[in-house]
């Protein structure tokens, strides 16, 4: 008699589509017939016309001023019993938090009694004010029953996690074409939602300076905003810098984009100056779409290519050196090809979503008595 499917509700605390919540997805289709996912989050009406069982929560968090910071813990103790009696309603055999900035999972804990609890820690400490990050971690810690942390990055801020689990996306059957001949027009492209930090900036600095030597390079920025009004004023400031700098000509701006296929396939290097990235699945994307990829040394991008090889990596912030590894692959039509199908090769053979979701799925067995 073949095993009911496990059934696993994943605590998602984005209310957009973020990595995390795209590795997600990724993960659900792959076990698609082993696993059975139920959603929760903030309103995400991205997110509830892509699976079939979500289901709005609030997940509080805590915030600076005097009003809001008094009433998260009610907030949070309602919403965990909530999360108890989702739980219960749905049979769930695991409950997966898809981050820990959160501490729903560290309330609800009581509530769940033996129900097996997984923390995924997909940030960086330095994403938080040092005196926060280690007590929210250490709470994480001490409710979960296993504690995955999505790169060696951030597992080397928590040496008591339990074990690394990288994130993995579908092998395109339809990648980037041939590198572009030299002395055409080359499109840069930086693929992010426009946040602070982010790297936008120092991308558009890097490419003033890569593109005084290589005109033939081009710009795009794809990207939403989230409704924020921080993040529209910093998209609306590089736009400002673009026009300040006369290159209207050769940089240009696009939406969100919820399948970014396209983008990838329609440039010629992919650009991530990003200052802090615990992952990067824009990367990923990226190297398996055949992009040849210059990212900054910020964390999780390393561990996703081998420099030189299969990719460049620059200093965090090194704007003068990631114009210089522009300016390196717009004159070396061989060096984009090698890059590029190098790159797709590696992550083909270590982040194929069957493989990563292969060892979620011991995971969810091993706490389940299945494994």
């Amino acid at each position: 008699m073949t095993p009911r499917p496990l059934r696993v509700g994943l605590v998602e605390a984005a209310g957009a589509i973020t990595g995390s919540v795209v590795s997600a997805l990724n993960t659900a289709d792959a076990l698609r017939g082993q696993v059975e996912f139920f959603w929760t989050s903030p309103p995400n009406p991205a997110l509830a016309s892509r699976v079939q069982r979500w289901e709005p929560i609030q997940v509080p968090l805590p915030r600076r001023q005097l009003r809001a910071a008094l009433a998260f813990p009610p907030s949070l103790a309602v919403q965990a019993l909530h999360l108890a009696r989702w739980a219960r309603r749905h049979r769930l055999d695991v409950i997966h938090i898809n981050d820990f900035y959160n501490l729903l999972g560290v309330a609800a804990r009581p509530l769940l009694r033996a129900l097996p609890l997984v923390y995924h820690v997909r940030l960086m400490p330095d994403a938080y004010l040092r005196p926060v990050w280690k007590p929210l971690v250490g709470a994480a810690c001490a409710a979960a029953d296993r504690v995955l942390c999505v790169s060696r990055a951030v597992q080397r801020a928590i040496p008591w996690a339990s074990q690394v689990l990288h994130d993995g996306a579908p092998v395109p059957a339809h990648p980037r074409g041939p590198a572009a001949p030299q002395g055409q027009p080359l499109r840069v492209l930086v693929l992010s939602n426009f946040i602070a930090g982010k790297g936008q900036d120092l991308a558009l600095e890097a490419f003033r300076l890569a593109h005084a030597r290589a005109p033939q390079l081009r710009l795009s920025f794809v990207g939403g905003d989230l409704g924020l009004p921080r993040n529209q004023a910093f998209r609306a400031q590089l736009q400002g810098r673009v026009r300040d700098l006369g290159l209207d000509h050769v940089v240009d701006f696009s939406p969100f984009a919820s399948d970014p296929g396209d983008a990838y396939r329609s440039a010629d290097i992919l650009l991530n100056l990003s200052e802090s990235e615990s992952f990067s699945m824009v990367c990923l994307e990226g190297l398996l779409h055949r992009l040849p990829l210059v990212t900054s040394d910020c964390g999780g991008p390393r561990e996703l290519f081998e420099h030189k090889a299969s990719g460049l990596l620059v200093p965090n912030r090194g704007v003068q050196e990631a114009a210089d590894a522009l300016v390196q692959l717009a004159g070396d039509q061989e060096l984009r090809e090698r890059l590029g199908s190098e790159g797709r090769a590696q992550a083909a053979r270590r982040f194929a979503i069957e493989h990563t979701s292969a060892r979620l799925l011991a995971v969810y067995n091993e706490l389940t008595g299945r494994g």
